[in-house]
């Protein structure tokens, strides 16, 4: 089975946008790209949901638009729902962290 090129970017989309989020955060902060932090997705469900769940939630963030895309919805609407799931994640996490 070869992958086509929206399968591949559906399964990347992810890691992609956490590298850019990331990027951006310390590029504006003044700090080190390369200085190791606990920024990331994963590190962000850890510190807020069990390892398992955590697992879950990352899962469903990268399976369910490639779900979408099999059962034959608009790959441009499933990376827009990739993109949706990820910043709503991201957002709830960052606010649970504040408080």
């Amino acid at each position: 089975y070869i992958l086509r090129a929206d399968e591949i970017l559906l399964m990347l989309i992810i890691p992609v946008l956490d590298l850019l989020r990331l990027f951006i955060s310390r590029t504006s902060g003044k700090k080190s790209f390369y200085c190791p932090d606990r920024n990331h997705i994963h590190h962000l469900l850890f510190d807020k949901f069990s390892l398992f769940l955590s697992l879950v939630i990352l899962n469903l963030i990268v399976i369910l638009p490639l779900l979408f895309y099999y059962i034959g919805i608009n790959s441009l609407f499933c990376i827009f729902i990739s993109i949706t799931m990820y910043s709503f994640t991201i957002y709830n996490l960052k606010k649970a962290v504040i408080k």
